[in-house]
C-alpha cells in the first residue's frame, strides 16, 4: 500500500515538474517576443510571423498543462499540434490583412481581441469534447463525461486565474514591506521583464496543477458554482417569460426602434441556456427537485421564440443597412442560438426522460461552433470580404447615397477587401453617382486616419428662402472655413441677411453649433463675424423664412486702444432662454429637435 501511495507520488511530482517546466518556457517565450517588440528586430518586424509565434505561444502551452496526465501521448500531440497550427493560422491571417489605423503607426503586431476570444473558445470546447472521448477510447463519449470535464476545466481555469492574481498581490505586498524600510531591490526585480513573464506563466501553470492534482476540491467549488447559478435560472426565466408576454402589448416597434434588439436577445439567450445546463447537470434528474424541472421545461419553450425575435430583428436591420462583419458574426450567433432553443424546446415537449435531447442539442453545438470559428476567421467565410461585396453593391446599384455611405468601413474596418474595393471605386467612370463615389472613395483612401475618412463627404448647403441660389464665389468660401466638415455630415442652412450698414448681401451659414456671417467686399467673400450663442426654433424659421431684420448694438460695450492696436472686445454670452409662446410656456429649447420638415 505505502508503495503504491509512494508511485503515485513520485508520478504526479513528475506531472507538476513537466507542467512548471512548460508554463516557464511559455514565459520565456513572452519574454523573447516582448524585447523582439522594443527592440524592433524579427519577428517584431514582420506582422503575420510575429501575431503567428504570439498566438501559439499562448495557446499550445495551455493544451499540454492541461491535457498531460488525461490524454494519451499520441493523442496529445495531434491536439497540440492542430491547435499550435490552428493559432498561428488564424493570427497570421488576421494581420496579415489588417490596415494601419493612422498613418504614422507602426503595423499590427497582434490580431484584434475578437480572434483571441474565438480561439480560446474553440480551445476549451475542443479540448473538453476530445478529452472524454480519448479516455473512452471511443469518438464520441458519454454525456455524463463531457458535463463533468467541461464544468470542471472552468472551475480549474477560474482557480488558476484567481491563484496568478493572489501571486501577484503577495508580490506586490512584499516589494511595499521592503520599500517600507528603504529596500527597493525586491520591487525592482519583480517589475523587470526578466523575471515578470515567467513568473507569471508559472503562477497560472502552477494554479492549473494544483487545481488539478486536488481534484477533490475543484469539484466542491464546481458544485458550489452550480449551485447558485441554478438558483438564478427561475429569475432569469421570468424575466423571459415576461418580456415575451409584454411584446404584444408594446409591439415590436420599440424593440426595432432600441437598433440594440438582436445583441441584447443574444446575451439573454446565452445567460439562460447556461443556467439551463447548470440546472440539468449530467441528466441525473433525481438530484433535481421537480419545481425546477418545470422550469426548465419552461425556459426551453421561450428560448425558441427569443431566438425567432434575434433572427427577424438581425434580417431587418441587414435588409435595411446591409451586411456588416458584426452583423455576419450576430448571423452565426443567431443559427447557433437557433439550434439550441429547437433542441431545447424538443427536449421540453417529447416524451422519454426529462430534458433528455438536450444532451445530445449540447454535443451537437459545441461542433457547429468549432466549424463557424474556424471559417469566420479564415479565409473560408471571412465577414470583411462578403460585407465588403455587399456594401459596395449597394452603393453602385444607387441604394445607399454617396453622402450616406460609410467610407470609414472600407478604409479603416474591412481589411485588405475595403481597400482593395475603395481603389477600384476611385477609378470607376460608369453608374449612379459614379463621379462623385471615386471623389469620396479617393478622398478616403488619402485619408490619414479614421476621423479624417468620416469626412470625406460632398459639403451640402441648403439656401433660405426656399428657392434661393447661394453666389459660387460664396461656396468657395464656405469651402475654406475650419468647420466646413460639419456640411458633411448633415445639409448646412444658409441665410440670406441684410445688416445695417452693408452694401452687400449677407449671409448667415450655420454650421453645426457654430454659426458665422459672411459678406462680400471687392468681389471677395469672407467670413466677417460670428453669431454669439445659440439660434431658438422660432429665430431660425424667420431666417428661413427672409424675415429677419437688423438690430442696433448694445452702446454699452466700447473697444480698447493700446499702442496702436484695437483690442475688440466681445461680452460673455448671457442666453435668457428662448422667447415665451402665445400661452406664455417657455419656447422650445435651441438644442431640441427641429419639428419643421426638411
Amino acid at each position: 500500500m505505502a508503495d503504491a501511495v509512494d508511485v503515485a507520488g513520485r508520478a504526479e511530482a513528475r506531472l507538476g515538474v513537466a507542467r512548471l517546466a512548460v508554463g516557464v518556457a511559455q514565459g520565456v517565450v513572452f519574454l523573447g517576443l516582448h524585447h523582439a517588440q522594443e527592440g524592433k528586430t524579427w519577428p517584431a518586424t514582420d506582422g503575420p510571423a510575429f501575431a503567428a509565434i504570439a498566438m501559439a505561444a499562448f495557446f499550445t502551452p495551455l493544451v499540454i498543462i492541461v491535457g498531460l496526465g488525461h490524454m494519451r501521448r499520441a493523442t496529445l500531440l495531434a491536439w497540440t499540434l492542430g491547435v499550435a497550427g490552428l493559432a498561428a493560422g488564424l493570427g497570421a491571417y488576421a494581420v496579415a490583412n489588417s490596415v494601419r489605423q493612422y498613418e504614422n503607426s507602426d503595423p499590427a503586431l497582434v490580431p484584434d481581441f475578437p480572434v483571441w476570444a474565438a480561439m480560446a473558445a474553440f480551445v476549451f470546447i475542443g479540448h473538453r469534447l476530445i478529452a472524454p472521448a480519448d479516455a473512452r477510447r471511443r469518438w464520441l463519449a458519454p454525456y455524463p463525461d463531457y458535463f463533468d470535464v467541461g464544468w470542471l476545466g472552468a472551475a480549474q481555469l477560474a482557480l488558476a486565474l484567481v491563484f496568478t492574481m493572489v501571486f501577484w498581490f503577495l508580490l506586490k505586498l512584499g516589494a511595499a514591506l521592503f520599500n517600507l524600510i528603504g529596500l527597493h531591490g525586491f520591487e525592482t526585480a519583480i517589475t523587470t521583464d526578466w523575471f515578470y513573464f515567467p513568473a507569471t506563466t508559472f503562477a497560472f501553470a502552477a494554479g492549473l496543477h494544483l487545481a488539478d492534482v486536488r481534484v477533490g476540491l475543484t469539484r466542491g467549488v464546481r458544485t458550489i458554482g452550480l449551485f447558485l447559478l441554478s438558483w438564478l435560472l427561475p429569475l432569469m426565466s421570468l424575466i423571459a417569460v415576461g418580456f415575451l408576454a409584454a411584446l404584444p402589448i408594446t409591439g415590436l416597434a420599440p424593440l426595432w426602434a432600441s437598433k440594440m434588439a438582436t445583441a441584447v436577445l443574444l446575451w439573454s439567450l446565452a445567460a439562460l441556456i447556461i443556467l439551463a445546463n447548470a440546472t440539468y447537470r449530467d441528466g441525473e434528474g433525481e438530484r433535481v427537485a421537480p419545481a425546477f424541472r418545470w422550469i426548465v421545461r419552461v425556459t426551453a419553450i421561450a428560448l425558441v421564440p427569443l431566438a425567432v425575435v434575434a433572427a427577424v430583428g438581425l434580417w431587418l436591420r441587414v435588409h435595411q443597412h446591409g451586411l456588416t462583419p458584426e452583423r455576419i458574426v450576430a448571423g452565426a450567433c443567431v443559427l447557433v442560438a437557433l439550434v439550441y432553443a429547437v433542441g431545447y424546446a424538443a427536449a421540453a415537449v417529447l416524451p422519454g426522460r426529462w430534458m433528455r435531447r438536450l444532451e445530445t442539442t449540447n454535443v451537437a453545438a459545441a461542433f457547429l461552433i468549432l466549424g463557424l470559428i474556424v471559417a469566420l476567421f479564415s479565409p473560408i467565410a471571412d465577414p470583411r470580404p462578403i460585407a465588403v461585396a455587399d456594401q459596395v453593391s449597394r452603393l453602385t446599384r444607387g441604394v445607399v447615397a454617396p453622402g450616406d455611405f460609410d467610407f470609414v468601413f472600407l478604409r479603416y474596418r474591412a481589411g485588405r477587401a475595403g481597400l482593395a474595393a475603395l481603389e477600384t471605386l476611385a477609378t470607376q467612370r460608369g453608374g449612379p453617382n459614379a463621379v462623385v463615389i471615386a471623389q469620396d472613395a479617393a478622398r478616403a483612401l488619402e485619408s490619414k486616419n479614421a476621423y479624417e475618412a468620416a469626412l470625406t463627404g460632398t459639403a451640402r448647403f441648403e439656401p433660405f428662402p426656399r428657392g434661393a441660389s447661394l453666389p459660387e464665389g460664396l461656396l468657395a468660401a464656405l469651402q475654406r472655413d475650419p468647420t466646413y466638415y460639419a456640411c458633411r455630415q448633415a445639409p448646412c442652412e444658409v441665410y440670406r441677411i441684410a445688416l445695417a450698414g452693408a452694401g452687400n448681401a449677407q449671409y448667415l451659414v450655420s454650421m453645426g453649433f457654430v454659426v458665422r456671417v459672411y459678406s462680400q467686399a471687392g468681389g471677395v467673400w469672407s467670413m466677417v463675424g460670428q453669431v454669439n450663442g445659440p439660434i431658438c426654433p422660432a429665430a431660425r424659421q424667420a431666417l428661413r423664412a427672409g424675415q429677419a431684420v437688423s438690430a442696433p448694438t448694445a452702446p454699452s460695450w466700447k473697444d480698447v486702444v493700446a499702442g496702436g492696436q484695437r483690442l475688440v472686445v466681445i461680452p460673455l454670452l448671457e442666453f435668457h432662454g428662448c422667447p415665451t409662446t402665445a400661452s406664455g410656456a417657455p419656447g422650445p429649447s435651441p438644442m431640441s429637435p427641429d419639428p419643421s420638415p426638411r
